[in-house]
């Protein structure tokens, strides 16, 4: 936990960050690279599914980085 209500989860192969909003999803690429992913949190109206109460998020930006060079993806 992480004041604030914020929280990170340490997956087997990523970290995740959470905050009232956001998911951000960071993990390690080939090749020594980085690859984060930032996806905001539908409003509770747009869930559609029977799994609900599970959240629903959409793609935000997607970001690829190393080597000194970073690519910036948006949705």
């Amino acid at each position: 936990m992480v004041r604030g209500g914020r929280f990170l989860s340490h997956r087997e192969y990523a970290i995740v960050y959470f905050d009232s909003r956001h998911r951000v999803t960071k993990i390690k690429l080939e090749g020594g690279l980085t690859g984060e992913l930032v996806e905001a949190l539908q409003p509770e109206e747009n869930f559609t599914s029977s799994d609900w109460p599970k959240r629903s998020y959409r793609y935000q930006l997607e970001t690829v980085t190393g080597a000194g060079v970073v690519s910036v993806f948006e949705f």
